[in-house]
């Protein structure tokens, strides 16, 4: 059975879950688990997203949401 976010508690800071998200979206991206066929047919802009998250590692995102880079990579 494949992991899912479901399977995780993520303890995130209030008001902070954005930042999480943009996270995993960089993790999700640099690790190649996307499926560019369906974002380059099902989305506009998505080019300009990619790029906004790279500043969003896990380290920057762990500093501001309290959820270590472990959890964030897992």
């Amino acid at each position: 059975r494949q992991m899912c976010i479901r399977d995780r508690y993520l303890p995130v800071r209030p008001g902070t879950d954005v930042i999480l998200y943009m996270s995993i979206l960089n993790v999700i991206l640099r690790e190649g688990l996307h499926k560019q066929d369906f974002i380059d047919a099902h989305t506009i802009g998505f080019a300009e997203v990619a790029e906004s998250v790279k500043q969003y590692t896990p380290e920057v995102a762990a500093d501001v949401t309290g959820v270590p880079p472990a959890a964030i990579e897992k």
